[in-house]
């Protein structure tokens, strides 16, 4: 039996991103088992998607967790795929027993490693894994044109009729709502709460709202239920969030974990691009997906994963008026 084990401890959106890698590994057979390790966090809903046979917990800036979770991985593997640049999933990765090791180069890293390989700007994260693997040398070409791609390329899990059922049950919903992920771990990659209020006020969709603890807190007290908005921010886990995403008819967000969980699902995605931009290669790995963004903004990208607060003052990247964004959606539906 093959054996991989793969390192992805960032933020949920940079773990969906790399499921449709562990996704391949396993549909082309090039192993049978994939374990992961990830934030503690994220570990329920890794489970619950069933790619891995084993998932071990790590807490982010808290070292003795990396301690103890290189105690508990106590099988050994024919390879090891370190998905980030960090030094302590690095050096995780040198604790347990492998034949090979494979990671993204950088300065400190290329004499650890069996094999490296150096991002590329221009392309797509989830096309930068497979340079991992030896025979795929040309990653550019598999996210130049995602509908040529044949089904191992993408995670797209089987929702039981039964979850999706008792689901939507527990939140009182059926189908054919829409989709509104206000929230994303960067404030400069999701709207102000006056941007927000605004836009919910406006907008003639009416969406079901989705979101962590963290977002409750910040929204909360702008989404009006008396303009039809449903709000579940702080109310689901994250493979139910993913299930109600996937019962949807349409999803809309900003460069976020629930933006790329959406590329999981069958339906068509918007997303709102600001600080970042798509050349960075981070956008949703679906065809289905298509984003709103203003390309030729001089200060355009302010960094690649987006920042506290805009540098110069005034989010201009994120500023889409309503009547358009309501339009985008409309020509995305049909």
């Amino acid at each position: 039996m093959k054996k991989a084990i793969v390192f992805q401890t960032a933020y949920l959106g940079d773990l969906a991103l790399s499921f449709h890698f562990v996704n391949y590994l396993k549909e082309q057979a090039l192993f049978d088992e994939v374990d992961l390790v990830c934030r503690d966090s994220f570990v329920d809903f890794a489970n619950e998607v069933g790619l891995f046979a084993n998932v071990y917990p790590i807490t982010k800036k808290n070292t003795m967790s990396y301690w103890r979770a290189s105690k508990k991985i106590t099988s050994s593997y024919d390879q090891s795929f370190v998905l980030q640049n960090s030094l302590r999933s690095m050096l995780l990765s040198l604790s347990v027993i492998t034949e090979k090791r494979a990671g993204f180069r950088n300065y400190f890293n290329s004499i650890l490693f069996d094999f490296t390989s150096s991002r590329s700007e221009g392309t797509h994260f989830v096309a930068e894994h497979f340079k991992l693997l030896h025979n795929k040398s040309d990653p550019s070409a598999l996210s130049s044109n995602l509908n040529s791609l044949d089904s191992s390329y993408f995670f797209q899990p089987q929702v039981h009729q039964q979850v999706q059922s008792s689901i939507l049950e527990k939140f009182g919903l059926s189908l054919g709502f829409k989709v509104f992920a206000p929230g994303s771990a960067r404030a400069t990659k999701r709207w102000n709460l006056k941007k927000l209020s605004s836009f919910l006020s406006t907008t003639q969709n009416k969406f079901v709202i989705l979101g962590g603890n963290k977002e409750s807190k910040l929204f909360s007290s702008v989404i009006n239920p008396q303009l039809g908005h449903i709000n579940l921010l702080g109310k689901t886990s994250i493979y139910e969030a993913f299930v109600l995403i996937y019962c949807s008819r349409f999803l809309m967000g900003f460069d976020s974990g629930l933006g790329h969980l959406a590329s999981f699902a069958p339906i068509p995605t918007l997303s709102l691009f600001g600080p970042t931009h798509t050349n960075l290669g981070f956008t949703p790995w679906s065809p289905m997906n298509q984003v709103i963004e203003k390309p030729k903004l001089s200060c355009r990208p302010c960094s690649n994963r987006g920042g506290k607060s805009c540098p110069i003052g005034h989010q201009v990247c994120l500023d889409f008026e309503t009547h358009l964004i309501d339009q985008k959606i409309n020509e995305v539906l049909s």
